[in-house]
């Protein structure tokens, strides 16, 4: 059989999911914060993603935030075929998916196609051959709007180092068989167990590469965790990349680098020592200086905002449009966490001023970020700006930005989600899933124990504790799921309808308030 991935993985489809990062409002947020003017959303705008496997990022945005356009492709039928059946049963009449490889779009048969003002790929860059790479920077030369956005992530250098070699000995051994990929994958990962297990001189931590090799796999859910891991590990170019590489890159294409879409990165003291930041401030140049701190940091993964012709804004500029920007909280008030893990170590926010905000967050649904700056703290609280609300609470990924959305995004989100859950509600009880929420125009995750009492309240059962425990314990009996608590299988039926009410008890009190506050249902 012809090879026509030409190396990538195309016998095992790509795990669905949503990714926030890729978001017009939050990349339009994180180059703000990087004091740089964002493209406007009032007005419309075009979206693009390269790369898009099975298309749910895509699908979920164009249905959160209809004022947008949005086109993507992927070389793999199975993938579109997937995609196009999302678009179609959620009823989204802007989004567009092309069965297309990166070189078909910039070829003599290429597709005709406006410049975009967003353009994301989400681990793709460093997964595909250089020629591949090369056809991406053509691309983007050719249709990146003046002031757009590129959103690209990528496994980086030298975070990724010490898992070289596991790479390489998965890649190889796989390669001794003629299975499917993930079959080749299992035989691989049982193989570098086993030799880990004799004692080697370069992958010591067994426990630690174990726990890679299993992944997040739960019962139920092992071919979706199997199938990222065969995308990670047996594409045939891929090359953890360093900063300074993919910067040059993007130049070729006329794109600046300005920051990081995880917006806790931007604030240096919060990821680098005094020392650290007084020595990499000497280093004039960007692409130089954001390596070395690279050498600084526990990272694997970069997620790196590019803009084509960026333009500084002063200082007050930047904090005027700050304080115009609204968020949303995406958590349930009792669960926001003022203890944040960074580099530096643990950094606790002060409660007398946090509360007030979130409070008011709550309250109202959504605020500008000036509205929140302007509360009156508690005693022992400090004034907040804009900018440090904006970093902590949405680089926490406890809040997002919030628009004012209409009729038509209220709709839009309704038939998606209706039909997601339709699609998804058989899926196991622990694998998250997104549903679009118009008031962030973005998506929030849910479990499939979410899903299925979602479904149950569409079906009528009373929003109470004990009916919906009720129907939960009996979709999975019925399902013939056995459920992981602590490793250890919950058989009995008495503990299932503990397990059942415990789920409908956080449901009723935590998730349902925030997928009502963001208009998800």
């Amino acid at each position: 059989m012809t090879d026509w991935g030409e190396g990538y993985v195309s016998d095992v489809e790509y795990v669905p999911g949503y990714y926030p990062l890729q978001a017009p409002g939050l990349l339009s947020l994180a180059t703000l914060v990087s004091g740089f003017a964002p493209p406007s959303l009032d007005a419309g705008f075009r979206y693009c993603e390269l790369g898009c496997g099975l298309g749910y990022t895509t699908a979920l945005l164009a249905a959160a935030d209809p004022r947008g356009e949005y086109w993507a492709c992927d070389f793999n039928p199975a993938h579109i075929a997937q995609a196009r059946s999302l678009a179609a049963g959620a009823g989204l009449d802007n989004v567009t998916f092309d069965e297309a490889s990166f070189a078909d779009l910039t070829g003599a048969d290429a597709p005709e196609l406006p410049k975009f003002d967003f353009v994301t790929m989400h681990g793709v860059y460093s997964w595909i051959s250089r020629e591949n790479q090369q056809a991406i920077l053509r691309f983007l030369a050719r249709h990146v709007a003046p002031g757009g956005i590129v959103y690209v992530t990528y496994n980086c250098m030298p975070g990724w180092s010490a898992m070289l070699p596991l790479q390489r000995m998965l890649l190889e051994y796989a390669g001794l068989a003629a299975d499917r990929s993930d079959a080749r994958f299992s035989e691989a990962a049982a193989f570098a167990r086993e030799l880990i297990g004799t004692g080697t001189h370069v992958l010591k931590d067994v426990e630690g590469v174990d726990k890679i090799l299993k992944g997040n796999i739960v019962t139920g859910g092992e071919r979706q965790t199997l199938g990222y891991l065969v995308h990670e590990y047996l594409n045939q170019s891929w090359q953890p990349l360093y900063h300074a590489d993919v910067a040059r890159d993007m130049a070729t294409a006329k794109l600046n680098f300005v920051g990081s879409a995880s917006l806790l990165e931007q604030f240096r003291d919060l990821s680098f020592s005094a020392e650290q930041r007084a020595l990499l401030d000497r280093i004039g140049r960007s692409e130089v200086r954001e390596t070395m701190a690279d050498y600084c940091l526990p990272r694997q993964f970069r997620t790196d905002v590019y803009v084509r012709g960026a333009a500084r804004l002063s200082e007050h500029r930047r904090n005027a449009m700050l304080r115009e920007t609204a968020i949303a909280l995406q958590v349930h008030t009792d669960a926001v966490k003022l203890s944040l893990t960074m580099p530096v170590g643990d950094v606790t926010l002060n409660e007398q001023s946090y509360r007030p905000v979130i409070d008011a967050l709550a309250e109202r649904g959504a605020c500008t970020l000036g509205e929140l700056a302007n509360l009156p703290v508690g005693k022992g609280g400090n004034a907040l700006s804009p900018l440090e609300i904006a970093g902590m609470l949405v680089g926490s990924r406890q809040a997002f930005p919030a628009v004012a959305f209409g009729p038509e995004a209220a709709q839009s989100t309704r038939r998606f989600n209706t039909h997601a859950i339709d699609r998804i509600v058989d899926e196991p009880l622990d694998t998250v899933r997104s549903l679009a929420a118009p008031l962030t125009a973005s998506g929030i995750g849910v479990t499939g124990a979410e899903r299925l009492m979602i479904d149950a309240l569409r079906r009528g059962v009373p929003e109470e504790e004990g009916p919906l425990a009720d129907w939960l314990a009996a979709a999975m009996d019925s399902r013939g799921e056995t459920v992981m608590v602590d490793g250890k299988p919950l058989v009995e039926p008495a503990e299932q309808r503990e397990f059942a009410g415990t789920r409908v008890k956080t449901f009723l009190g935590s998730t349902l308030p925030v997928l009502r506050r963001l208009h998800c249902l």
